[in-house]
């Protein structure tokens, strides 16, 4: 909550803005906390997720090399030349 009330402050002041005493307005901390309550939904979707269990499973050696032994083998069961073997990366586009 710091960080937030740090970069609005500096925002404000950056900016110029001055509160009804004249002196350069601040952000407290209660304006800071209804702010991201207000905002909650959007907040939460800009933080990262860690990787599923069976994903970051997946990230095996050993399965990984069974896995292109049974992609060779497909291959070779089905006479698929390499040249036939195209757009195969990670994102599957």
């Amino acid at each position: 909550m710091g960080d937030v009330i740090e970069c609005l402050n500096r925002l404000l002041a950056f900016n110029g803005i001055i509160n009804k005493n004249g002196d350069l307005a601040t952000v407290l901390y209660r304006w800071a906390e209804r702010w991201m309550l207000r905002h909650k939904l959007w907040l939460q979707t800009l933080k990262s997720k860690p990787l599923l269990y069976l994903r970051r499973n997946a990230h095996n050696r050993q399965d990984i090399l069974d896995h292109f032994a049974d992609f060779k083998r497909c291959k070779e069961k089905w006479g698929i030349l390499d040249n036939n073997t195209y757009n195969f990366d990670e994102t599957g586009c």
